[in-house]
């Protein structure tokens, strides 16, 4: 994913807009990122701040997960926002960079790690189908989603029984 700067260089302000769709597998070969299914749709802006290119954008994925309440499988659409400062770099070292911008050479900034760091730090913590979620019996198994069950879900922890008792009189 790389993006031709040769014409915003030349003039500060300028800006210029970009668009990708990329396959899963163009970005991680080796099939690491599992939920994320089908392409990836990358768009944004590139500007020139004058000594920097600053690029801003989402990317847009498909991501098959499953349920942590339920384990059904479900499939949700992500935009995943990104913002990074890009530096040129001219010369052959980077003792010059500041630590917390990318460099770039020549004409082109290529964008492709950016947008894979996206979605790895973008992956979901807590999945869940639908917040209305009943989840799994934690004593039978049945998916409450569908099915109902007869089990006693009201239990006591065996610690807290003499408090349960004193609270009951």
């Amino acid at each position: 994913m790389k993006i031709n700067v040769s014409a915003l260089k030349k003039e500060i302000g300028s800006h210029q807009p970009f668009h990708f769709d990329c396959n899963t597998e163009q970005l991680f070969p080796g099939g690491e990122m599992a939920w994320v299914s089908g392409q990836v749709s990358v768009e944004g802006t590139i500007v020139n701040n004058g000594r920097l290119l600053e690029v801003a954008g989402t990317a847009a994925v498909t991501a098959r997960m499953e349920c942590g309440r339920c384990l059904e499988t479900f499939y949700a659409r992500l935009e995943l926002p990104f913002h990074e400062l890009y530096q040129e770099q001219i010369g052959l070292s980077d003792q010059f960079a500041e630590e917390d911008l990318a460099v770039f050479r020549g004409d082109e900034v290529d964008i492709t790690e950016l947008v894979r760091e996206t979605l790895i730090l973008g992956e979901p913590l807590n999945r869940v189908c639908d917040s209305a979620c009943k989840g799994l019996c934690p004593q039978c198994g049945v998916n409450r989603n569908f099915n109902a069950c007869s089990c006693q879900t009201a239990s006591v922890d065996p610690r807290l029984a003499a408090l349960k008792k004193l609270l009951e009189n």
